[in-house]
């Protein structure tokens, strides 16, 4: 009896014992369903489980914020509901091939949302086997990759198109154009490529603003895009510059009658909020293969053509000769060397006096600039002066003529008892740009010399552009104490009126007046005559280009006021001008 109720103990404890180990494996169990439950209703994730006949038998919320589909409105029903119709049958195919031969399916896929917009996806399909290999269900993870596209979207769309115009860009363009060439080499083909730069637009950021600016040039490129012929590209490719690709042509006159449509834009005026913007633009042509079977050659030998465009007065497109790029080349060698002349000092500044009619004294210097590169020797200023115009050196060159004339004609008056003057002419650049009145007060105050040493040359047509602001920085620098001098009177279109308003101490007669007026009395009779009225209007006169006493002797007799040119002497460097100035005293 014993025995038993022992056996009985035993037996009871086991149970009890495996009773404890089933419950902890079923509490265990029910936290990991518990856990696995959250994880699916809370993954960002869309996640579908269906049977293995593919219809759906539960959803988690991600893919009703995916898809705008709820659960009730999925479960029975098979996923090709989502279907976009953006894939072909091959595409399905190749899926269900992979997921019944290896368990698994991954790829980037289009469905389409319960509100029918199309959207892209990363989807994975994994099958679920029994302990026999058979699929009881297939579990469906994705994400939805719509903001992913559009951002790729955006990047895609900085890279190759530019932000103010939406035009393509330099390198959109550049893309299109070796394809081009690579389709017309296949079909014997041509590609024309046209390169387009805006005349002088640095003067419409500086007169009116850069956001004018801006705005301009979308106007600009509104227009091209709208007259170019359907299959051409326009792209904008910095700043001012556009070009204009035509991927295939017939002959030369259908480029022609394209770029007379294209130049045509520019006959009527921007409206640019309150202005009314006058531009022209001009343009260089090349052409494959003849001018070029790459895309860089193409577009650089267009680009030499556009610029040779601007060099010729009134012609506004020209096609690429192969001389062009020597004369490129040589300009760029040109620029290059002036900066390098800048930096060692290859500049040096002549004076060629200005003498008194009546007591034959040096009372004026002009200054010259000279350059006298290392290999080249002595460069004329009609090769190189141009050219800085052009590419805008001329702002730090005539900074520097500014700052050098300022200091040796300090160096001049210590010298002598008497007060000598020093000219300096400044470029249309200098006189347009911003900055000119900052320029000239730090040049006299780094040589500390007093404003009325300093005499500034502006030239007749430089004074008549944008008359209003020219003639405010003119009364400017004269309220600093400087004087002013009208250069090359005659050569422009001035009347008599613009004679009496222009804010000048001076007008300089220019020597084609002077030239003949001991030969011919018609010239005589202008040069007396404007020496007259410019006296009548309080104006010092200066004759220019004296050679022969006997010009010397009729300006003399017709009131000029100072003489300049080689019947004095030439231009000549500072210590030999000083010498010379010394001597006369």
């Amino acid at each position: 009896m014993k025995r038993r109720c022992i056996m009985k103990d035993i037996n009871i404890t086991d149970i009890k014992e495996k009773l404890d180990k089933n419950i902890k494996k079923n509490q265990n169990l029910k936290g990991k369903v518990k856990l696995a439950t959250k994880v699916f209703e809370n993954a960002i994730e869309g996640i579908v489980i269906t049977d293995k006949n593919a219809f759906i038998e539960w959803a988690n919320p991600a893919f009703t914020k995916i898809t705008g589909y709820t659960v009730e409105e999925v479960i029975g029903k098979k996923p090709s509901i989502l279907k976009s119709n953006k894939h072909n049958k091959d595409f399905y195919k190749k899926m269900w091939h992979a997921l019944i031969n290896e368990g698994k399916w991954a790829g980037e896929i289009w469905n389409r949302r319960r509100n029918g917009e199309a959207y892209p996806e990363w989807l994975t399909i994994m099958a679920v086997k029994d302990e026999y290999g058979n699929t009881t269900k297939y579990i469906s993870v994705f994400n939805d990759l719509t903001k992913l596209k559009r951002n790729e979207d955006d990047l895609n769309y900085k890279t190759y198109y530019d932000a103010l115009t939406d035009l393509p860009n330099r390198l959109l363009y550049t893309d299109r154009l070796k394809d081009s060439i690579h389709i017309a080499k296949e079909n014997d083909n041509k590609v024309a490529v046209m390169f387009l730069d805006i005349d002088d637009f640095k003067k419409v950021n500086e007169g009116l603003g850069h956001i004018i600016g801006d705005v301009l040039l979308k106007k600009v490129a509104e227009r091209l895009n709208s007259v170019v012929k359907k299959g051409n590209t326009v792209a904008r490719m910095s700043g001012d510059e556009f070009m204009i690709l035509c991927p295939s042509y017939k002959n030369e006159q259908s480029i022609i009658n394209e770029v007379n449509k294209i130049l045509k834009v520019f006959n009527d005026p921007f409206d640019v909020e309150e202005h009314k913007v006058y531009i022209t633009a001009s343009i260089g042509i090349s052409l494959y293969p003849e001018d070029g079977v790459d895309s860089n050659t193409l577009i650089k030998n267009a680009h030499s053509a556009m610029y040779k465009s601007k060099e010729y007065s009134g012609k506004k497109y020209t096609w690429y000769r192969p001389n062009m790029n020597k004369k490129a080349e040589e300009r760029l060698i040109l620029e290059n060397d002036m900066q390098y002349a800048l930096i060692n000092e290859e500049f040096s500044l002549y004076y060629q006096p200005k003498v008194d009619s009546k007591t034959n004294k040096i009372v004026s210097l002009e200054a010259l600039i000279r350059w006298n590169h290392p290999t080249k020797g002595m460069i004329s200023p009609g090769a190189f002066i141009p050219v800085a115009e052009e590419s805008g050196f001329i702002l730090l060159l005539g900074e520097w003529i500014l700052k050098k004339a300022c200091k040796d004609i300090k160096e001049i008056n210590e010298k002598v008892k008497s007060k000598i003057t020093v000219s300096v002419n400044l470029s249309a650049k200098q006189f347009e740009s911003n900055n000119i009145l900052n320029t000239v007060d730090l040049a006299i105050d780094d040589a500390k010399i007093k404003p009325n040493l300093l005499d500034l040359e502006v030239t007749e047509t430089t004074a008549m552009k944008n008359e209003r602001n020219a003639f405010n920085i003119m009364n400017e620098l004269k309220n600093r104490g400087m004087s002013l001098s009208i250069d090359d009177f005659g050569t422009g279109y001035s009347s008599l009126n613009y004679l009496k308003r222009v804010p000048s101490n001076t007008i300089k007669i220019d020597k084609s007046f002077i030239d003949n007026i001991a030969i011919k009395k018609c010239d005589a009779t202008i040069v007396k005559s404007l020496i007259t009225m410019c006296h009548s209007l309080g104006k010092n006169v200066v004759a220019e280009g004296v050679e022969t006493k006997e010009q010397l002797e009729m300006l003399k007799e017709f009131g000029c006021n100072q003489i300049q040119g080689y019947i004095y002497a030439p231009p000549l460097p500072l210590e030999e001008i000083k010498e010379m100035i010394i001597k006369q005293e």
